[in-house]
């Protein structure tokens, strides 16, 4: 039963991001992109640096080796890279349309990219849900 906490975990993300969605549509006009993320970057680093001090007292950033580190500048880079993407594609269209990209395309190249790098096998329940989700962004997207 423990798998069912953590998909209600992840339920509590894909909420929350989509809440940001909303929030980051609201200041497209005022905040141009990259200070936008500038601004929230660094929020965000202040809090997640006091969160980790009061969560994770083991932590020890001295144990990091440098696979890690180099995996965690990739991280850095693509995220970037994504959240630029995200508040461009957000001001041409709609946020609840990009969710429904993000339905499609999201779980298609996590599939690749975690059976590529991963080992993680996709099994054919994935494959039978797709045209499923096709359909549904067809529908939402045409008028």
């Amino acid at each position: 039963m423990q798998w069912l906490f953590f998909y209600g975990i992840a339920a509590l993300a894909v909420v929350n991001y989509a809440i940001l969605g909303i929030i980051a549509k609201k200041v497209e006009a005022e905040i141009p992109p990259f200070a936008f993320i500038a601004i929230t970057m660094a929020i965000l680093t202040v809090l997640a640096f006091f969160a980790s001090f009061l969560f994770e007292k083991s932590f020890n950033i001295g144990n990091i080796v440098t696979s890690q580190v180099v995996l965690l500048l990739l991280f850095a880079f693509v995220n970037l890279a994504s959240f630029f993407f995200f508040l461009k594609a957000i001001t041409g269209i709609p946020v609840p349309h990009y969710q429904l990209m993000a339905v499609l395309v999201g779980p298609i190249a996590s599939a690749v990219l975690a059976y590529m790098f991963l080992g993680q096998e996709v099994g054919a329940r994935f494959f039978v849900a797709l045209p499923i989700i096709f359909a549904g962004l067809y529908m939402a997207l045409m008028k």
